[in-house]
């Protein structure tokens, strides 16, 4: 299950006592966050099947989301926290998946 299925934007997320700004930045980063988990998912289900995937620059998107999450103030950062976690969980698959047995 990927984090977007498990934690929607309405009931996973609390905005009060934020501002617009903040909370449009949250919002939005939540949405690359579940593209990010997709195309993870994706390229797990290939490499399971016995594709090769080329995931070059990935890394470089997690690393702005990181970066854009620390940015937010603490308690919407730790918003963050599920979708990365999340992230964290589909890439120890592909690892696992794409290691030599």
């Amino acid at each position: 299950m990927v984090w977007s299925d498990a934690v929607g934007m309405d009931d996973g997320i609390f905005l009060g006592g934020f501002d617009a700004a903040d909370r449009a930045r949250l919002e939005k980063l939540h949405g690359v966050a579940v593209g990010i988990v997709r195309v993870l998912n994706l390229a797990l289900a290939l490499t399971q099947s016995g594709r090769l995937v080329d995931l070059s620059g990935i890394d470089r998107q997690v690393g702005i989301l990181c970066a854009q999450s620390l940015d937010l103030p603490p308690a919407l950062g730790r918003e963050m926290v599920p979708c990365l976690q999340s992230q964290i969980a589909v890439i120890d698959q592909l690892f696992a998946a794409i290691r030599p047995s």
